[in-house]
């Protein structure tokens, strides 16, 4: 009874805006409904439909000679476990990482070609790992709202604990949004024929 009424105490500080990171218990129990949208490819990845459009919006609303790159969006089950056992029990490998949904993306910044400083290298985990790090220089943090601002802006919501971390649709969105129903489930990879023809 303790535990259920400090997971929902912890709710309401994040809905309150007190606290940044939601127990997984809220993420993992939102339901889901498919609303069946097509993967497509953006920048080497698979993603939703809509989110390859907000991934547009994203760099349209960037500063001139800024640019977002998408290092990650679709992963199968399988990739998403090899990930869980290389980095082990982190709170967003207790929840829905998102990335099975195709909702889920993460990005770098570049300015004029470049990668910026955003305090920390992708999937590495350090004090400096979460968006609002304490750990970070004033130009490492501009440099993450500027992710940030453009990434939200488009209608994605960031994972705090993961400066690189953005979803829309999936479970993760669902739960930081207040909502009770997801409208991106498990993906379906579209059946390429080609792969499967013999010479």
């Amino acid at each position: 009874m303790l535990k259920f009424l400090r997971l929902y105490y912890n709710y309401f500080l994040v809905k309150w805006k007190i606290r940044k990171v939601l127990p997984a218990y809220f993420i993992n129990k939102v339901t889901v409904k498919d609303c069946g949208e097509e993967l497509v490819q953006y920048q080497g990845v698979r993603v939703r439909k809509r989110v390859a459009a907000m991934l547009e919006n994203a760099q349209r609303a960037l500063p001139p000679h800024f640019e977002i790159k998408v290092t990650s969006g679709f992963r199968s089950e399988t990739d998403q476990l090899a990930l869980r056992e290389k980095f082990g029990n982190t709170q967003q490998v207790a929840a829905d990482s998102g990335h099975s949904s195709g909702g889920a993306v993460d990005v770098t910044l570049f300015y004029c070609g470049k990668e910026v400083d955003c305090g920390s290298k992708y999937l590495t985990f350090t004090p400096q790992t979460p968006t609002w790090s304490n750990a970070l220089n004033r130009s490492q943090q501009r440099n993450r709202f500027i992710l940030y601002n453009a990434m939200t802006r488009a209608g994605f919501v960031n994972y705090p604990l993961e400066w690189w971390h953005f979803c829309y649709g999936d479970k993760m969105y669902t739960a930081y949004k207040f909502k009770k129903k997801a409208f991106y489930g498990k993906a379906e990879i579209p059946w390429q024929p080609d792969l499967f023809k013999t010479e």
